[in-house]
């Protein structure tokens, strides 16, 4: 018999593990509630709820030694079937257990209605488990995964909501109302200011239906998914599927933030569930996530830092076991640059690896690639978890981590074993971490040759200045990104909140830089540029068009190109010099 729990109210009493900060609070099978046909109501930052609607219920399975923003897996179970018997005897439970993931599972109402409230109960399920109150998802590697009558409910959830699922499995026969006509995309919430962005677009998607025949439903499935996915009418088989059908070759967009690897996979004669076959399916589906990207969310696949060569490396600092994961590039000698990378709010090292494509750029720039994972805070005082991961922040205490002490730290060790250029040591980050760059800029040039804060930047006079000049910064901003104040006017020729007025201002002052920025545009990057009396961009602003709060891999490869390579520090002089004079 399974014990079900309610989450505590006050989260804030569990402690966290000093070993490792990253990992949930509490484990087992707990019933949560949902709010299904209500408001999307964003409530500042990541933080965002539902207002009005049906209230309605589900389970959540957290397996031991889980760590937040691992995979999330969402089930519509058959009808006929009870939530907690599918979670203990279809193998389910199991499967999280060996793949460390996330589980929700639906609780199937009688006849699992196919008019859409079944498919509005996932998607509000899907916002649900991001809402931070008891554990940290992401929106990158959330997966469907529809049985029986519930194969249609999640197909229509994931037809009405294609750019939030990184992947569907639909196991069982389809009814015909399984393919949602194109009106009924579900609308999108809060996509210009919330960090955790819902813009529920048609778009392309992995998908795998395993059936009894190719009935009339599975044709219109496979047929409007080859659609979606620009896929080829050739057919392949392999891999427990008797057809895949592959996108085409040719691409439009870039492969650097986006792969084309959106396939449709249909296996037959299939009546009933296995995890035998689930595990096949999940080893294709769950290789993809969705980022935040130029309008729509892209798809690519995961790449773990160890099957990239990467170590992953740790020291107690304060008490507190902090982790980063270290790339030196395989043909590279000499002394090496070093580029330390921050993730975002609620994110991880091991994600943020991945998400920024510092991997890439490491191994084709020659540079060692630094990631490392941050410190932890309340987001929801006074009774929320305790453990989001946070880089110093306005208005928060980080004084318990001491994140400067241990990038200083994790830079040392990182120099006792590798031969470093001391010269060319450098900083870039998103959101959290594109502030906790910004600081480091200020707080740490003795240290770092230059920072590229990505989405969020820090307010100078709360960061503990040195008394040389701040690092030079190039600071990189969608322009759909409006995290932050921007009632006042910008007073430079593009859109600027309050703290990034504040922080050019601290550096036009500092250097005595031209406050009439030069300005040029590659593509949709719109740089500005503010010089000193050298004629060298001390700080450069980058509007990106298009641009939510987010970051692509192509920004580590421009930071690198056009900023961090052109400059060196030479520290006994503490001048800035450009490296074609060195």
């Amino acid at each position: 018999m399974i014990d079900v729990k309610r989450f505590d109210k006050n989260m804030s009493k569990y402690p966290l593990n000093p070993q490792n900060i990253n990992q949930r609070l509490v484990n087992g099978v707990f019933e949560e509630d949902v709010n299904v046909g209500g408001q999307v109501v964003n409530t500042g930052g990541a933080c965002r709820e539902i207002v009005g609607g049906e209230k309605m219920s589900f389970i959540t399975y957290l397996t031991e030694n889980l760590e937040y923003d691992s995979n999330c897996l969402v089930v519509a179970p058959p009808s006929d079937c009870d939530a907690l018997d599918f979670l203990e005897h279809s193998g389910i439970k199991d499967f999280a257990d060996r793949n460390k993931i996330f589980l929700h599972i639906l609780k199937p109402f009688s006849g699992w209605q196919l008019d859409g409230k079944g498919a509005e109960y996932m998607n509000a399920v899907y916002i649900q488990i991001q809402a931070r109150d008891f554990y940290v998802t992401m929106q990158d590697n959330i997966y469907a995964l529809g049985i029986g009558d519930g194969a249609t409910v999640a197909t229509q959830a994931v037809m009405k909501s294609t750019s939030e699922w990184s992947g569907l499995v639909a196991v069982g026969n389809l009814d015909s109302r399984s393919v949602m006509p194109n009106s009924s995309v579900s609308a999108g919430s809060g996509g210009r200011i919330n960090e955790l962005v819902i813009s529920g677009e048609k778009c392309p998607l992995s998908v795998w239906l395993a059936t009894e025949a190719e009935d009339r439903a599975a044709c219109m499935f496979t047929e409007y998914w080859k659609k979606q996915n620009n896929c080829r009418e050739l057919c392949f088989s392999g891999e427990g599927a008797d057809k895949i059908f592959a996108p085409s070759p040719i691409s439009f967009s870039s492969r650097i933030n986006s792969e084309n690897i959106a396939q449709v996979r249909l296996t037959l004669g299939v009546k009933e569930f296995s995890i035998k076959l689930f595990e096949k399916m999940w080893k294709y589906i769950g290789a993809a996530r969705r980022h935040r990207s130029f309008g729509l969310k892209d798809l690519r696949y995961y790449r773990n830092p160890a099957d990239r060569g990467a170590v992953k490396r740790e020291i107690v600092h304060k008490g507190i076991t902090r982790i980063w994961y270290e790339l030196v590039p395989e043909k590279a000698k000499g002394k090496l640059p070093v580029v330390v990378c921050l993730h975002g709010r609620g994110n991880s090292a091991q994600a943020f690896f991945d998400i920024s494509g510092i991997y890439a750029t490491a191994q084709e720039r020659g540079f060692i690639a630094v990631v490392p994972q941050a410190g932890a805070y309340q987001q929801k005082p006074p009774l929320g978890i305790k453990n989001v991961l946070l880089w110093d922040f306005p208005g928060t205490d980080s004084s318990e981590y001491d994140n400067i002490g241990f990038i200083r730290r994790m830079i040392d060790d990182v120099k006792s074993r590798h031969d470093v250029d001391e010269d060319r040591i450098f900083c870039c980050g998103q959101s959290s971490g594109g502030m906790m760059s910004a600081k480091l800029a200020v707080c740490c040039p003795d240290v770092f040759t230059a920072c590229a804060p990505w989405s969020g930047v820090f307010e100078p006079e709360m960061a503990e200045a040195c008394s040389s000049n701040p690092a030079p910064v190039f600071i990189m901003r969608g322009e759909k990104d409006m995290m932050g104040d921007f009632s006042q006017p910008s007073p430079f020729p593009f859109q600027a909140g309050y703290s990034y007025i504040k922080f050019i201002n601290y550096y036009i002052d500092r250097y005595s830089l031209d406050p009439s920025p030069l300005e040029y545009v590659n593509g949709i990057y719109h740089f500005y540029e503010f010089v000193n009396k050298e004629n060298i961009p001390i700080l450069t602003y980058v509007q990106v068009a298009d641009m939510p709060h987010a970051n692509v891999p192509e920004q580590t490869w421009i930071s690198w190109d056009a900023f961090f390579c052109l400059l060196v520090r030479k520290i006994r002089k503490s001048e800035i010099q450009r490296q074609v004079n060195r």
